[in-house]
Order: structure tokens, then C-alpha cells, then sequence
């Protein structure tokens, strides 16, 4: 970590009032090419944010690097510590923020060099596969962002037969839509949505400001898994 960073989080964390989070950006780094995969997480984790839109966005990835946070030791007591975390245990705790509404404060600079390498457990153990990513936040998704009320999956995917499994699990009722086109999705306008595909920029863009012009809006009616 930088040689500040504990100092400048914590001088950012005693100007917040409320439950808050102190994050800041991220930078990987390797004696070998870091991969495409991780040079867009790197890119998307720190868009996210710098918008400042984690809880739009917590179904889809991790959004706070594990190392990469600060906040009040009795603040992280009240909503039970470390204690019945579920792997992978850094995704479950970023759940645990959210469902408590704590606020995220974002520093605009690089506060985690992230050393990547072939060895790291969430490469390895099994805990951090796909299936447990998904057993997680669909579980996460029940609980706190579930209306009771069938869920379109929209999307043909690795990702949608994964969100299939959790739903069958706990019998909650939904149906897959494959997108050929995002405008029929008006045929599904009390549903919520859980999005499998991400596309390129030009054409989410196109996709998003087509959902926001129907009233359905980001984090409270459809989200990216």
C-alpha cells in the first residue's frame, strides 16, 4: 500500500458522519502479464467507484476490494464482525455494508498495488469458484432486493443457469429471457430483472437509457449478475 494511505483513509473516515465505508482505487501488479480478465475488473471496480454506484452494481461483482477499506471498529461490531461470514467471506461482508446502508466514500487515487499471482487462494480454493459467487449474492438477492414476484432472468448464460440453480433451490419463482431485443422487455414491466450479459459500452449504454426511459431503474428494479 502506499505509504499515506492509512493516514489520508483515516483522515477521510473522521470527516464522514454515519456508517462509512473509506475505500480508494486499485492497481494490480505481477512479475507476469496480468490478464485481460483482471485489467477490466481493475478498470471496472474503479469506475464503479469513482461514480459512486457499489449498491447499483452488488450483484454483479465484489465492489470494494478486500484489502482495500477502512472503517470504525464499532461500527463493524454492530453488524456482527467477522463472525458467520459465508465464502467468499469479503463479497459476504460488502452484503453486510449494504444491507446496514452504510455510505461508501471513495478517495480518487490509487490505495492498493494488488499483487497478482498464480498462487492466490481465490485462484486455488474451491470456496471463490463461480457456484459459490452465485450461491451467495442470489441467496443475498432473496433476502434483501426480492419482491416476491416472479423474476426475469435476461440472458442466455453460464450465469443464468447459475442464478437458475439458487432460484430452484429455494423455490422462487422466475423465467429466462433471452435478449434479442432489449426493447421487449416491455412485455415484462413488473418484473424484476437480473441481467447476465454485460454488453460493449455503446450498446449498454443504449440498453440502460432504454430501461430508464420505461421507469425501470438501476438498483431498485433490474441489476447486473
Amino acid at each position: 500500500m502506499p505509504a499515506d494511505r492509512l493516514y489520508l483513509m483515516k483522515e477521510k473516515l473522521d470527516q464522514c458522519v454515519g456508517p462509512t465505508i473509506v475505500t480508494g482505487l486499485v492497481k494490480y501488479f505481477s512479475d507476469q502479464p496480468i490478464s485481460e480478465g483482471y485489467q477490466k475488473y481493475e478498470q471496472w471496480i474503479n469506475q464503479i467507484n469513482l461514480s459512486n454506484s457499489q449498491w447499483k452494481n452488488i450483484y454483479r461483482e465484489c465492489v470494494i476490494a478486500s484489502p482495500n477499506w477502512l472503517m470504525k471498529t464499532d461500527e463493524l461490531r454492530a453488524i456482527g464482525g467477522f463472525d458467520q461470514l459465508t465464502y467468499p467471506e469479503d463479497y459476504d461482508l460488502v452484503f453486510r455494508w449494504y444491507q446496514h446502508r452504510f455510505e461508501i466514500k471513495t478517495m480518487n487515487h490509487v490505495t492498493l498495488f494488488w499483487r497478482e499471482h498464480p498462487d492466490r487462494t481465490s485462484r486455488n480454493s474451491n470456496h471463490y469458484d463461480q457456484e459459490h459467487f452465485f450461491n451467495l449474492k442470489i441467496r443475498r438477492f432473496i433476502e434483501l432486493d426480492w419482491n416476491s414476484e416472479p423474476v426475469i432472468l435476461w440472458g442466455n448464460n453460464i450465469k443464468t443457469q447459475l442464478c437458475s440453480q439458487v432460484f430452484k433451490a429455494h423455490d422462487i419463482p422466475f423465467q429466462k429471457l433471452i435478449i434479442s431485443n432489449y426493447q421487449s422487455i416491455e412485455d415484462h414491466a413488473d418484473s424484476q430483472l437480473l441481467v447476465s450479459v454485460y454488453p460493449e459500452p455503446e450498446e449498454r449504454n443504449q440498453m440502460e437509457g432504454y430501461l430508464k426511459k420505461i421507469n425501470r431503474h438501476q438498483g431498485k428494479d433490474w441489476w447486473y449478475v
